[in-house]
C-alpha cells in the first residue's frame, strides 16, 4: 500500500553504449545504509518474480550517487539536470561497458517509501524487474528530511 505524502518519481530506460557534472561532497553525505536496503528490496522483488538477483557495481553507484546529490542540491527531480550528460554517457564515463541501462529517480520521506512507490508505478516497476539487467548502483542523499534516490541499472559487458 502506498502511504500518503509527497512522492515524485521519474524513470528512464536506454539502450546502447554512449561528463558527469560534479560538486564536492563529503562521503558521509550519502546514506549507505539506505542504499544497501534498496538493493535488498530490489532483489526481493526480483526473486518474487523469478528473476536473477542484481549485483552491486561501484561504477554504477558512483554515477547514481553523483546524480542523487545533484538532484538534492538543485532541489529538482530529473534524469538530466542542466550541464549534466545524458544517462548513457554518465554511466560510460565511469568506465562501465554495458548493453543496456535504465534509471529510476525519486524523492520521498524515506528511501523505502521511494522504493514502494517505484513498485506501484508501471514504468519504474518495468525497469526494476527488467530481466536483462544484471547490475545496479544506488545513490541516496538525505537533504532537509527528504531522501533523493537514484537507481542505475545495467547489463554489463567485459571491456
Amino acid at each position: 500500500m502506498i502511504k500518503s505524502g509527497w512522492v515524485l518519481l521519474c524513470g528512464v530506460t536506454a539502450l546502447g553504449i554512449v561528463g558527469v557534472t560534479s560538486r564536492a561532497l563529503a562521503a558521509d553525505a550519502y546514506d549507505a545504509t539506505a542504499e544497501r536496503q534498496l538493493v535488498q528490496l530490489i532483489n526481493q522483488a526480483r526473486a518474487r518474480h523469478g528473476l536473477p538477483l542484481l549485483h552491486e557495481d561501484a561504477r554504477l553507484q558512483a554515477a547514481a550517487r553523483t546524480h542523487a546529490q545533484l538532484m538534492a542540491s538543485q532541489n529538482t527531480l530529473s534524469h538530466q539536470l542542466p550541464g549534466e550528460s545524458i544517462l548513457l554517457k554518465r554511466l560510460a564515463l565511469t568506465g562501465a561497458y554495458f548493453y543496456a541501462a535504465g534509471e529510476t529517480a525519486a524523492f520521498n520521506y524515506s528511501a523505502d517509501a521511494a522504493q514502494e512507490s517505484f513498485m506501484y508505478s508501471p514504468p519504474h516497476r518495468t525497469i526494476i524487474l527488467d530481466p536483462q539487467y544484471d547490475m545496479v548502483g544506488i545513490g541516496v542523499v538525505e537533504c532537509d528530511g527528504m531522501f533523493w534516490v537514484t537507481e542505475d541499472f545495467a547489463h554489463l559487458q567485459a571491456p
